[in-house]
């Protein structure tokens, strides 16, 4: 049994949402890529519903490309998965007739895919959730997982994940409680990186001129004194931001959702408290005051456009806080054009928001939700299957790089120009530290990740489903008063005692309370209903 040690007390500050509930223990599956398996299929497609592949379009396609007598008799069971891409690629026929064939050949269905460009997918899905047209199995957000289920567009997948779902069961754990809804699956993640690690990333030449380790870093209260000497030297370089736009607020907790009532010390409290009035958050908005009038932090942070890669490309910010990990380093070196340096400053942990971001269910629209299972499960357990949805076909659009059976790079004569198949979606389908990875990417990175997921701590509420739906008037109140002063207040662009008083007042006539009474309630129930104390 994990027992979990008192997290080391760092703070740090990240936008970004969560939810979730305290579990010891998860199983992750270690399937590893086998050299490929599949020939390679040629021909085309018969397609069920046309398409011009322009990325702005609302168009999908629809490749029903069964061969043989057995699927156009009606022997095999269809199965159609819907899904968005960035755009609708090229060669998506081709490949969409690979893998129809591959998944006849191994499973009996016939498996028609219609991709939609992620610009219309929300809009699209509303739509065939609202028709009868037969949808069974979608990438499903899971920011809309609850609104789904409470209209009833979504079939609840415990005894389909039980029969076909083994493989799923065996790759996520315990981390399949985050596609929970008042205890029962509606949704399965995407076995990614599942953890939260907050830190920052700095520029590496700049702590070398200066002579930092940063290996002396181990918390906020450590960057004072590293601004201090790198600002004396470096007055127009801005020291530090968000990395992304957001509010640059606490992240050791739990958010829930929305920051409207959160579960403090990663998750682990029992009791939810108001974030905004906590002293925590009193403290780290004075840290950023001091910092904002000596321009650590600089003076148009709340109005200027430029992207933190942007700034530190052009010599005017040290770094950024952010999500860190396996991979970050060598990911934000190539985005800033220079060589960066991660400085992890908390404790791992997991929450909902941050597992079921990206997540496969099934739809009430199903005709054949025994295959459609069979199909997902299949995103977890054959690498062959899952490559082909993230990278084409092997030899056309892609090759593995000599002396590698992970890492792959584009196909002799092909680049990100003129490749069929190159959608930069790969972390929206399966398992996919079990799929090949690109070039550049560490040789050991799956092994890194599947580490930190195991090791991160869980909140208490993994798997806990707030509905605002109670409080909508209140929400939208609160909302457009956090609009108002939080940014501000958060990267401390305005006197802490004058308007912090000011933020708590209009929150509590907004009816924050209100809103942290009701998710209390929520959460107590379903605690109790789950057995979590």
């Amino acid at each position: 049994m994990r027992k979990w040690a008192a997290p080391a007390k760092c703070l740090i500050f990240h936008a970004r949402k969560g939810v979730g509930r305290y579990m010891r223990r998860r199983t992750i599956m270690k399937k590893w890529i086998s050299r490929r398996n599949f020939l390679k299929a040629t021909g085309i497609s018969a397609v069920a519903a046309g398409l011009t592949a322009c990325g702005g379009s609302s168009s999908s396609t629809s490749s029903s490309t069964a061969s043989g007598s057995a699927a156009a008799s009606g022997e095999m069971p269809k199965v159609v998965m819907y899904y968005p891409l960035s755009s609708v690629q090229p060669d998506q026929e081709k490949v969409s007739k690979a893998i129809h064939d591959y998944v006849a050949d191994k499973k009996g269905i016939d498996l028609q895919l219609e991709v939609v460009p992620n610009s219309s997918y929300d809009n699209q899905l509303n739509l065939v959730m609202a028709g009868s047209e037969q949808i069974d199995l979608a990438l499903i957000w899971g920011r809309n997982v609850s609104s789904f289920v409470a209209k009833g567009a979504l079939l609840p997948l415990d005894d389909l994940l039980d029969e076909y779902g083994t493989d799923i069961q065996e790759c996520l754990g315990d981390y399949l409680q985050a596609g929970k809804v008042s205890g029962v699956t509606y949704q399965v993640p995407v076995n990614r990186s599942l953890f939260y690690q907050g830190g920052i990333v700095v520029r590496t030449d700049i702590l070398e001129k200066y002579g930092i380790d940063p290996a002396t870093i181990k918390s906020t209260d450590d960057l004072d004194g590293m601004f201090e000497t790198i600002h004396a030297g470096e007055p127009d370089m801005a020291m530090m931001r968000l990395e992304s736009t957001g509010t640059f607020v606490y992240a050791d907790f739990d958010s829930l959702g929305d920051n409207f009532g959160v579960l403090m010390n990663y998750g682990q409290d029992n009791e939810i408290r108001d974030l905004f009035a906590s002293d925590e958050f009193r403290i780290e908005c004075e840290k950023h005051r001091e910092w904002f009038k000596k321009g650590w932090i600089a003076s148009d942070i709340l109005t200027t456009s430029d992207t933190a890669a942007e700034q530190i490309k052009a010599g005017k910010l040290l770094g950024f806080y952010g999500t860190v990990g396996p991979g970050t380093a060598q990911d934000k070196t190539n985005q800033c054009g220079r060589d960066m340096t991660v400085i992890p400053l908390n404790t791992v942990f997991s929450y909902t928001t941050k597992v079921n971001t990206f997540g496969w269910g099934l739809l009430n629209n199903s005709k054949n939700p025994e295959a459609a299972m069979q199909v997902l499960d299949m995103m977890y357990s054959d690498p062959t299957f899952l490559n082909m949805l993230d990278w084409g076909l092997e030899g056309v659009h892609y090759k593995l790089k000599e002396g590698s059976d992970r890492i792959i790079t584009f196909a002799d004569g092909v680049d990100a120009s003129t490749s069929g198949y190159f959608h930069n979606w790969s972390f929206a389908f399966g398992d996919q530290l079990s799929a090949y990875f690109w070039d550049g990417t560490e040789e050991d990175f799956p092994e890194q990740v599947r580490a930190m997921n195991e090791s991160a701590m869980l909140s208490k509420a993994m798997g806990f489903a707030y509905d605002v739906t109670p409080v909508k008037t209140e929400y939208t109140a609160v909302t457009n008063v956090c609009d108002q002063y939080l940014n501000a207040l958060a990267y401390g662009c305005i006197d802490i005692d004058d308007n912090l008083p000011k933020f708590l007042k209009e929150l509590e006539s907004a009816g924050l309370q209100k809103i942290i009474d009701e998710k209390a309630a929520q959460f107590a129930d379903w605690k109790k209903e789950n057995g979590v104390s």
